[in-house]
C-alpha cells in the first residue's frame, strides 16, 4: 500500500533527472492518491455501484477543489492572528469546525458530480 513516505523515496530516487523535482513528485503522488481514495469511497459507499469513470472524475474534482480550498484556507489562518491570540482555545476549536465543514462540502459535491456523470 503506499504511504505518504514512498512519496519521499521515489521523489529522492527521481530528483537526480534534471526536469523532475521532489516538489512535483510529491504533489502529484499526494493528488493521486486522494483522487483515487476519493473515487474509491464514491464507488463502494454509494447505494448502487458507479462506473470507475464517473467516480474517477468526482474523485478528481474533488481532490483539485480540496487542494484548493487548503491552500486558500491556509492562507486565511495565516493571515488571522488576532482572532486566535484573543479567542485562544475556542479560536482553534471554531477554525476546525470551518474546516470540517468546508471538507464534508467537497466530499459531498465530488459524490454529487460521480452519481450525475453516471
Amino acid at each position: 500500500m503506499l504511504g505518504g513516505g514512498t512519496f519521499f523515496v521515489l521523489a529522492d530516487k527521481l530528483h537526480q533527472v534534471a526536469f523532475v523535482s521532489r516538489f512535483w513528485i510529491i504533489e502529484v503522488g499526494a493528488f493521486a492518491v486522494q483522487a483515487f481514495l476519493f473515487a474509491a469511497s464514491y464507488r463502494y459507499l454509494a447505494p448502487e455501484i458507479l462506473a470507475w469513470k464517473n467516480v474517477l472524475v468526482g474523485g478528481g474534482i474533488a481532490a483539485f477543489i480540496w487542494e484548493v480550498m487548503k491552500y486558500l484556507f491556509g492562507l486565511y489562518i495565516s493571515s488571522i492572528n488576532s482572532f486566535t491570540a484573543l479567542y485562544g482555545f475556542i479560536g482553534s476549536v471554531f477554525f476546525l469546525m470551518l474546516w470540517l465543514l468546508y471538507s464534508v462540502i467537497i466530499y459531498l459535491l465530488g459524490g454529487h458530480i460521480s452519481v450525475e456523470l453516471g
